[in-house]
């Protein structure tokens, strides 16, 4: 029965060959659409936390006023040292962050970078080369810069001299970071080197992380830290401050609320193909349904035929719409960095949704069916 139905089914929907390469190009550029919003998305949402995942921490104090990484406001480092008061806190570092200017010597190229201040203490680094190339800062005009900032900013060789804020300094090594929904580019520096090229009191920092004792309850130490410390801090866990960064770009920001948006008129043209094609279809073989009935095949094959004509399309539909997007996502990733491409995971995603768009499609048309009566063929 499964065979014949594919048989009925194909030579049924490639009778027409003109209406069917339309439909399967429509449908592959909703899903083409539709795959490019979805992994744009989550690479976004990799992004823009990727400087927290260079650390291990378990809580974070950050400024009442924080809502993303480059927020306005500070909060003293005091709040550190009260912090550690509290006997499952092990540890604690500081990360300052500011926008600053950097432009290549003796030229007139500058543009934005994302400065960052780091407190000396290797344990909290869990990224290898920051932390080799934190032992390299110690000369007060020594950077790290970021290797996957813009080409607009290049060349920033290790060795390479520019000017930071004004101020002259030199490349002594390099980390992958790619933050370019903060600026351009990135470059790490001690705190007191941060203090120096910024202008700002080295007591004041962005971010403090703790790190607790072993087997301690993370919630619980919060809890006691927020009822410790003053209202100019929040206290947060590290899910909490990566859930509360991410939020920002993909529910807050434009960026997330039009991906989100683009991907539903994706499904939603998608379906509305099939419903068409199908439609017609259907329309145009009633009669051929009546007699299929009047010879006694019963409902479970009717209906299978336009499963099937269903599945086809969705099929045919996502492979060009997934070979378009592994070349432009990987095009993507090449200019920009951004985490995209296209894994298996990804394609039997689209191709799932390209099923269930089509099983929609289907249901919403293969009632009209019922209509084909044989009487009517007399």
């Amino acid at each position: 029965m499964a065979a014949n139905v594919l048989l009925v089914g194909t030579a049924n929907l490639f009778q027409h060959k003109a209406r069917v390469i339309t439909a399967v190009s429509g449908i592959a550029v909703a899903l083409f659409l539709l795959v490019l919003q979805y992994d744009s998305l989550h690479a976004t949402r990799v992004l823009v936390v990727a400087l927290y995942k260079f650390f291990d921490f378990d809580i974070a104090l950050v400024p009442d006023s924080y809502q993303i990484l480059i927020s306005p406001g500070t909060f003293d480092r005091v709040r550190l040292s009260q912090a550690q008061t509290e006997p499952a806190v092990r540890e604690a570092f500081g990360i300052s962050v500011a926008l600053t200017s950097w432009s290549q010597l003796h030229k007139n190229n500058g543009n934005a970078v994302l400065l960052i201040g780091l407190d000396d203490a290797p344990n909290f680094i869990s990224d290898p080369s920051i932390r080799a190339g934190m032992r390299r800062l110690g000369d007060g005009r020594s950077i790290l810069f970021d290797a996957r900032s813009q080409d607009d900013l290049r060349p920033f060789a290790v060795g390479g001299i520019g000017m930071l804020g004004g101020n002259e300094v030199e490349i002594r090594g390099q980390f992958g970071l790619g933050l370019f929904f903060y600026a351009p580019g990135s470059a790490i520096v001690s705190s007191s080197q941060f203090a120096w090229l910024t202008g700002r009191d080295r007591r004041q920092i962005t971010v403090g992380l703790l790190r607790v004792a072993p087997g301690a309850d993370v919630t619980r130490v919060k809890a006691d830290l927020r009822a410790m410390l003053p209202d100019d801090v929040q206290v947060l866990t590290r899910a909490e401050l990566i859930a509360q960064e991410q939020a920002y770009f993909i529910e807050t920001k434009p960026i997330g609320i039009m991906m989100d948006i683009g991907m539903i008129i994706a499904c939603m043209v998608a379906i509305t193909i099939m419903i068409q094609v199908l439609s017609t279809e259907i329309g145009n073989r009633m009669n051929e349904y009546a007699v299929l009935k009047a010879m006694g095949f019963g409902p479970v094959f009717i209906y299978a035929i336009g499963l099937t004509q269903s599945a086809i399309l969705a099929i045919a539909g996502a492979i060009p719409a997934l070979i378009i997007s592994a070349a432009v996502l990987g095009f993507i990733h090449h200019k920009t960095q951004l985490g995209t491409g296209l894994s298996l995971d990804l394609a039997a995603l689209a191709v799932a949704v390209a099923l269930v768009t089509g099983l929609v499609a289907a249901f919403s048309v293969l009632w009209r069916i019922q209509r084909a009566d044989p009487a009517e063929l007399y």
